[in-house]
């Protein structure tokens, strides 16, 4: 038995005074209307209506079932009525989960346009880039950078970001300009310690190569590696997005741009179900922008 709408149907049914009124407004026939009311009363253990030919009349067990009934209807009409809004306007706190490197130059700045741009948004962003599980941890969303492994997530991919192998000016002029991947080996490589442990090229004549450099320092954090690499410490393999700053101030300079490098997908995941909350739909968006602005360089 659906019990909510046999709450309705009850109402109707003292509301109207007869089952054939009620069946009418309900669009149910009198036997359907009939058969619910005796359905309910049996579950009740109670009778709610004394019934003539002519007359129908609340019990008193009816006349305080009806009283609850109303307020348990009025509960569940409003309470989807706000499900209802908070699904056509984005609504609540906002729980996301997001890499370090990423979030600090690219996600963070940009957090304020959208906060004004939905007013009653709040955001909690918790940085890590350990990849903190998504529903465990009470997590909205998360941006993941890179492939999703996740198989309880629903991934969306938002864009992506290639690989940049570049150094500083005063590094290369103390150590030479490598011309080949292989000449790494012979470099102070930064690493990523979270990443690919071998560097990946394409070669202009379409061969793959991979090098697995060395170097005396590694980082969980791409931000420390590209400030290391500024410092004409060594040279560093780190997704654009990472160093283009640097690049733009001339501070790090591309190496074996005639070769391609690996791209890295950028994602947003959320929990899986067929209704994704407003709120989570529009970070999805934003995202998206700020990476689509990262890729064509405005801000």
């Amino acid at each position: 038995m659906d019990r909510f709408a046999s709450f309705a149907t009850f109402v109707q049914v003292a509301d109207t005074g007869s089952f054939s009124a009620a069946a009418r407004k309900l669009n149910l026939s009198p036997a359907a209307v009939g058969k619910q009311i005796a359905t309910l009363e049996k579950w009740l253990g109670a009778r709610l209506f004394d019934r003539t030919t002519r007359h129908l009349r609340r019990t008193d067990a009816g006349n305080d079932f009806y009283g609850r009934c109303t307020r348990i209807l009025a509960e569940l009409e409003g309470a989807q009525r706000a499900a209802s809004a908070a699904q056509a306007e984005p609504r609540g706190i906002l729980r996301v989960s997001a890499p370090v490197s990423f979030s600090a130059l690219y996600l963070g700045p940009a957090l304020s346009k959208f906060l004004m741009a939905h007013a009653h948004v709040s955001v909690d962003l918790q940085l890590d880039d350990s990849r903190l599980q998504l529903v465990e941890n009470g997590f909205d969303c998360a941006v993941r950078v890179g492939e999703v492994t996740e198989t309880n997530v629903i991934a969306r991919r938002v864009g992506s970001s290639n690989f940049v192998l570049c150094a500083a000016p005063a590094y290369l002029k103390r150590r030479g300009e490598p011309k080949r991947p292989q000449q790494l080996l012979d470099h102070d490589c930064l690493r990523y310690t979270l990443g690919m442990s071998r560097w990946q090229f394409t070669s202009p004549e379409g061969k793959d190569e991979s090098v697995d450099v060395s170097g005396r320092l590694r980082s969980n954090n791409g931000m420390v590696l590209a400030a290391a690499a500024v410092d004409g410490f060594g040279i560093t393999y780190a997704p654009e997005f990472v160093v283009a700053s640097a690049l733009q101030s001339n501070q790090l300079v591309r190496l074996l741009t005639r070769y391609e490098t690996a791209s890295l997908p950028i994602y947003v995941v959320h929990a899986p179900g067929r209704h994704v909350p407003t709120k989570v739909r529009k970070f999805i968006d934003f995202v998206a922008r700020r990476v689509s602005e990262l890729r064509d360089g405005s801000d």
